[in-house]
C-alpha cells in the first residue's frame, strides 16, 4: 500500500497526486524518501521551468492543499484560478 499524507485541507494524497502550495503553485508528488529518520515528500512542477520541492512530512500538513487555496489569490497575483477560487 502506498504511503499517504494529509494536506492542510484534510485530504489524503499519495505519489502521483497533484497538490497546491500556499503560494498557489501546483506540485506533483513524485516520491517519498527517508532522510535523517524522517520521511520527505518529493515534488516537482513544470509551470516555469522544472522546479523541485522536498518537504518533511511534519511540514506537509502546514503548507500543502489538495485543491487550489482560494485565500490570498488576488494579492498573490495568482494565475491559477480553477472553479471555486476567489479573486
Amino acid at each position: 500500500m502506498p504511503q499517504r499524507f494529509r494536506t492542510r485541507d484534510g485530504k489524503k494524497v499519495t505519489v502521483g497526486d497533484q497538490v497546491w502550495s500556499q503560494n498557489h503553485w501546483p506540485w506533483t508528488i513524485n516520491g517519498v524518501e527517508r532522510r535523517y529518520g524522517v520521511d520527505w515528500v518529493l515534488m516537482t512542477h513544470d509551470e516555469v521551468g522544472r522546479d523541485t520541492l522536498d518537504m518533511a512530512v511534519m511540514d506537509f500538513t502546514t503548507y500543502i492543499y489538495k485543491s487550489h487555496p482560494p485565500q490570498g489569490c488576488l494579492e498573490a497575483g495568482c494565475r491559477h484560478r480553477p472553479w471555486g477560487a476567489l479573486g
